[in-house]
């Protein structure tokens, strides 16, 4: 019962302290979307295919960006499929289950009707359109129809020669590869010229690409990936360099425009010399097909992105896609966000292999790929902006064009930056264990070694507020108020304990010890916190905090591993939980800008590596409720000794109660002046809430007792 009584009483602090924030939550688009099949451009749009359940749905995009269902049909339980337009007609040929479903469309989509298979014995492995007759590739034969499987002939048996696989030439020629040989029709397969293979019958994975240039042929051997080509419809080959990086890689997709060739394996690649040479550009890391126009690169897999630039700058295209296929957690990008940022306008959002930002709200999403770098950390600054890890990327243009930092001292000895902050026009890192502080002050382009050496545990914070440097180092706290040149000691508050992690927001320095929540006020650590313990009085383990005086927010855990939204609009006292209403269960990061808005990042499903990646968005509003900046209300000296005066020029009948960081009631009276003297001499110093509580309202103020 005493335990319920106390957890009302911090209740009641929450309630009605002297602001109270409310918000209310909408979604904004992430960087990534649902899973998309291969692109057809056509007539100016953009046309694909989004599977789930079994149901593929047709799609198309007129601007590049917003998505609308032009139909849907069945697939029944095919997972995967391929787009293909052959002479005015649309084909979906799905596989990836029990059986095999080709659908046609006579008019761009808008209705669909099925391919019969049903007289096959086999089932197709290739299914290749060439004008209005289709052609099907089963282990060993060969089928064709002209009337969409309503009757079949078979055209070639290759008797135990496996098909590896098949293509229209761009003459309208048919070809397909064996292990032992290549063959090419030139009359709809009627009659076929067989060569011997020209690879080896030790390729696997074969893929045939066909296009402007002529036709390319990629597979693998036992040795390395290999490519051919032939500029001559097949006549004659040559092998060529593959951009495939090994065994475990091979070409994919490969297309042609008026720059040059173009390939997908694990990267993209770009040759504008027919293949001789290669060089690769970062795609978005969940996208991993791609299509293409003479002016315009397209990329799809778990969303839908395009370039303008030749692939130097990708950007999302992803609006309507949520509403017309949901996207499967189970099979979701495994991109954490590790850190959300807002900064001059735009959102950052890093994650464990790109940088993405957005200038509009999440409707569009620039990608920068960071070389798989761990970039935790974010700054942002009169001159920069940069993600700082192990190794730091910053940006001088708003997050334009980025770079990577210069290397500091020691930095090819096996040890690596765990820490950076900014103050002023400098850039301060270090690296975990024993380190020097180093500072820059152009921009990470060269580094200078600050004296002395700091030991910089697992959890050692570097941190600044208000241009003052912050570190701790075996349970200190030192503070630099000129850029790194000296330190002192900032521990008054801390007497006898161990400081470890420090948390800062734009203008206060917060740390957790022993289960105590410590806030710096004019170089004085106080106890604070009302409302941050559970129900067992247990502190969460914090991850971030952010805002300012009037609104700061916090993200944390308890006993589980979904983050838990913390905020406090009285300067750190009292905190509050209501921004957790009407969000899903996230694991993730927050963030704010100078607008009073809110923004927060995380991954809803089984853990933090493994679900869907979502930003919400509130713009939260303060209504005042006490007479917190009320000069008519007085409650002196605060910090106080034996004595505490308390004015109220306004009420003269009233409660008094002071109670502790943990809502137990320390002292309780009542007031029917306008002014009242309370002997405080037997509480023991410490910090303290003073609860007033009229007819009509509850006021509170933090008290601090000193001697």
């Amino acid at each position: 019962m005493k335990a319920i009584i106390q957890n009302l009483i911090i209740f009641s602090i929450l309630i009605f302290s002297s602001k109270q924030a409310f918000c209310q939550w909408t979604e904004i688009p992430g960087p990534y979307g649902p899973t998309i099949s291969n692109l057809i451009p056509h007539n100016g749009k953009v046309f694909t295919t989004s599977i789930k359940d079994g149901i593929a749905k047709f799609i198309k995009t007129d601007d590049l960006l917003n998505w609308n269902l032009v139909s849907e049909f069945n697939i029944n339980n095919n997972t995967t499929s391929l787009n293909i337009y052959e002479d005015g007609v649309f084909y979906n040929f799905a596989k990836g289950g029990t059986t095999v479903i080709a659908n046609y469309s006579l008019d761009e989509g808008q209705s669909w009707k099925q391919v019969d298979f049903s007289l096959l014995p086999n089932m197709p492995l290739f299914f290749v359109p060439i004008n209005k007759t289709i052609f099907v590739f089963t282990v060993y034969e060969i089928y064709s129809t002209t009337n969409f499987g309503k009757s079949w002939l078979i055209i070639k048996n290759t008797n135990t020669e496996k098909i590896l696989g098949a293509a229209k030439l761009l003459s309208g020629k048919i070809l397909f590869c064996t292990p032992l040989h290549y063959l090419i029709s030139e009359d709809l397969g009627y009659s076929w010229s067989t060569d011997t293979a020209f690879y080896s019958k030790k390729l696997g994975l074969v893929s045939i690409f066909s296009n402007t240039k002529g036709i390319f042929i990629s597979g693998l051997d036992k040795e390395e990936p290999r490519l051919f080509y032939s500029e001559n419809d097949g006549i004659s080959w040559k092998s060529i360099p593959s951009p495939a990086v090994d065994l475990n890689d091979n070409v994919y997709d490969l297309g042609v425009n008026a720059e040059g060739i173009w390939a997908k394996s694990q990267l993209l690649w770009f040759s504008k010399d027919n293949g001789k040479s290669w060089v690769y550009f970062n795609v978005p890391s969940s996208a991993y097909k791609f299509a293409l126009t003479n002016d315009t690169l397209y990329m799809t897999g778990q969303g839908f992105y395009k370039s303008f630039n030749a692939a130097n700058t990708w950007i999302s295209g992803n609006l309507g896609l949520d509403k017309i296929n949901s996207i499967d957690i189970s099979k979701s990008q495994k991109l954490p966000p590790l850190t959300l940022d807002y900064y001059n306008g735009k959102l950052y959002l890093a994650t464990t292999e790109e940088i993405c930002t957005s200038d509009n709200d999440g409707k569009e999403w620039i990608f920068y790929n960071v070389d798989y770098h761990y970039v935790p950390d974010f700054i942002g600054n009169k001159e920069i902006v940069g993600f700082l890890g192990k190794i730091g990327l910053i940006s001088t243009d708003n997050g334009g064009n980025w770079k990577f930092l210069n290397k500091l001292p020691h930095h090819n000895n096996g040890f690596y930056i765990t820490r950076y902050t900014d103050a002023g026009k400098f850039l301060f890192a270090a690296f975990k264990g024993p380190s020097n502080l180093f500072r820059s002050e152009n921009n990470g382009t060269s580094w200078d070694t600050l004296p002395g050496l700091f030991e910089f545990g697992t959890n050692a914070s570097l941190k600044s507020v208000n241009d003052k440097i912050y570190i701790t180092e075996k349970g200190k706290v030192l503070v630099s108020e000129d850029f790194g040149d000296s330190f002192q000691v900032s521990s008054t508050g801390l007497e006898n304990e161990f400081a470890d992690t420090l948390w800062s927001s734009q203008t206060d320095l917060f740390t957790k010890i022993k289960n105590k929540f410590y806030q710096l006020k004019s170089n004085v650590w106080e106890e604070t916190g009302i409302g941050l313990k559970d129900t067992n009085g247990n502190l969460p383990k914090i991850y971030k905090i952010i805002g300012n005086n009037n609104f700061q927010a916090m993200s944390c855990t308890f006993n589980s591993n979904s983050i838990h939204f913390m905020h406090s609009t009285d300067g750190g006292l009292n905190w509050q939980s209501t921004l957790n209403s009407d969000l899903p269960d996230l694991k993730g990061s927050l963030c704010t800008n100078d607008s009073k808005s809110i923004y927060v990042a995380g991954v809803e499903g089984p853990s933090a590596n493994m679900g869907l990646l979502r930003i919400f968005k509130t713009e939260y509003t303060t209504a005042t409720h006490s007479f917190e900046n009320n000069k008519d209300l007085t409650i002196a000296p605060n910090p106080a000794n034996s004595q505490l005066l308390i004015r109220n020029v306004i009420h003269d009948n009233y409660d008094i109660t002071i109670v502790d960081l943990y809502g137990k009631t320390i002292l309780k009276t009542h007031c029917n002046n306008m002014e009242i003297n309370i002997d405080i001499t037997s509480i023991p110093i410490g910090t303290y809430v003073v609860l007033i509580q009229t007819k009509s309202q509850y006021l509170s103020k933090k008290l601090i007792i000193m001697r």
